[in-house]
């Protein structure tokens, strides 16, 4: 699975590349001119749906148990990952805007790469994005799914899941299937807009009580207290932008986020009420 991974990320990093270089060679400086710009707050409030999109360097944090040095390859692999997403997303997303007017990448949102390959390579343009988009989000599923199942298994080795979660099945664990099952109910019933949305704001609220924990024992860890602080208090300026921004125009997504946090509050509950029980019954060695 890593090298399928890494082959398919490196065609998707390909085609994002081809795209921006080509989209920056026949792009209109006109149409990215300050006067096209949206007003400041919603561009303020875009940093928190977008955030989403650069979360994949704190899925690297869930394989340092696969990793032969975890402590000098954990850092690099994140730095090295925010810095190419950075890089390759402005230069895709200059290249979108320089061909495309804005009112037609709004109007295309959920195949609005693919419509902004057509003036630059024409119709096979179009398909070879779309083509590359299909196979960029399976990567971003396996990515996901790996993730999900190392996390739960921890979750429940720690009792703070069920330990069904950590039943072997094949090369996997239980909680893979789980997570499967709850991400497809998802799909069916949400838009990719409020997935996208509720997928960010969650991620950020994650990111937060991560921060506050690791503020609890930061004597331990030797990190710097100002830069966790400061990441602290981002975070939770994102988390606001973004729920004033949901409560404008999608007030329901709010309302779903609330009910998962709802859901899990109480799951968590029920949980450290059954903890010890649960951890000796499937795992009696621990």
């Amino acid at each position: 699975m890593a090298k399928l991974e890494n082959l398919i990320v490196l065609l998707k990093l390909l085609v994002l590349i081809g795209l921006g270089l080509g989209g920056l060679m026949v792009m209109d400086p006109a149409m990215i001119a300050p006067e096209t710009y949206p007003p400041v707050r919603n561009i303020f409030f875009c940093i928190s749906i977008t955030f989403f999109a650069y979360t994949g360097f704190s899925v690297i944090t869930n394989t340092a148990e696969d990793m032969p040095n975890p402590t000098r390859t954990l850092p690099r692999a994140m730095l090295t990952a925010i810095s190419l997403v950075i890089v390759v997303y402005v230069g895709v997303s200059l290249a979108v805007f320089g061909n495309l007017p804005a009112q037609e990448v709004i109007a295309a949102k959920d195949y609005a790469l693919a419509e902004a390959a057509k003036p630059i390579f024409g119709d096979w343009g179009f398909q070879f994005v779309a083509i590359a988009a299909l196979i960029s989000t399976a990567s971003a599923i396996n990515a996901s799914l790996y993730s999900a199942t190392n996390i739960s298994y921890q979750l429940a080795k720690d009792g703070e899941l069920p330990a069904e979660f950590g039943k072997p099945i094949g090369h996997s664990r239980e909680g893979m299937l789980i997570s499967v099952g709850v991400a497809a109910i998802m799909v069916l019933f949400f838009n990719l807009e409020q997935i996208a949305a509720a997928g960010s704001l969650s991620v950020l609220l994650v990111h937060a009580a991560m921060h506050l924990g690791h503020l609890r024992i930061i004597r331990k860890t030797g990190a710097s207290v100002f830069l966790v602080t400061a990441a602290l208090l981002a975070t939770l300026a994102a988390i606001v932008l973004g729920a004033i921004y949901l409560s404008q125009k999608t007030p329901s997504t709010l309302w779903i986020i609330g009910g998962f946090v709802g859901m899990a509050l109480l799951l968590e509950l029920l949980l450290r009420t059954f903890k010890g029980r649960m951890i000796q019954k499937r795992f009696p060695e621990w």
